[in-house]
């Protein structure tokens, strides 16, 4: 069971259970729920775009508790990118302390955003997962991208991403634990 209470009274404002909260079909049906709003939100494209959008909704809101029961339905690292952007954006240490456990990655803008939150330690632990995450990427003086595995090269970080994704998975996998 899913409560979302409000921060400074602690009054319950919404309690779903988890199927519930599976039945949602994105983030506007959330806030349409959590506030008695009518009308029909419209359906996201996939169950994967309602989870990356649900659980950014929590980040962004710095809700742990429904981050939490979010990322126990199985989110994967990918679909937890702009939420943890949000997160840390928010400043929501405790989000992005759940989500990096959970094996977020971590973004070239969440890792900014933490930076300049002033907050030592949110820069200290995005710091980390993002030197992780990229330890094994290289950019030469003419902007291309090399992967540290296999040293392949490619002209934007996003290809070598797939590429690390498709060709060195089990390598990628260590780093999130």
């Amino acid at each position: 069971m899913l409560q979302i209470r409000n921060a400074l009274s602690g009054d319950v404002l919404l309690t779903l259970t988890t199927k519930e909260l599976l039945g949602l079909d994105d983030v506007n049906a959330l806030k349409a729920k959590r506030t008695g709003g009518g009308g029909v939100a419209p359906r996201p494209a996939s169950p994967v775009d309602a989870a990356r959008e649900l659980v950014s909704y929590a980040a962004v809101e710095g809700d742990v508790q429904v981050a939490g029961q979010l990322l126990e339905t199985g989110v994967s690292a990918e679909e937890m990118l702009c939420a943890v952007e949000g997160a840390c954006a928010g400043g929501h240490i405790d989000v992005v302390r759940l989500m990096l456990q959970a094996g977020a990655c971590v973004s070239r803008q969440a890792w900014t955003s933490a930076m300049d939150s002033g907050d030592l330690e949110l820069s200290r632990m995005v710091n980390e997962r993002f030197e992780e995450r990229h330890k094994n990427r290289k950019r030469s003086a003419t902007g291309m991208w090399t992967c540290g595995y296999c040293q392949k090269v490619f002209k934007s970080e996003h290809y070598l991403d797939l590429h690390l994704e498709r060709k060195h998975p089990d390598q990628e996998l260590e780093l999130r634990l």
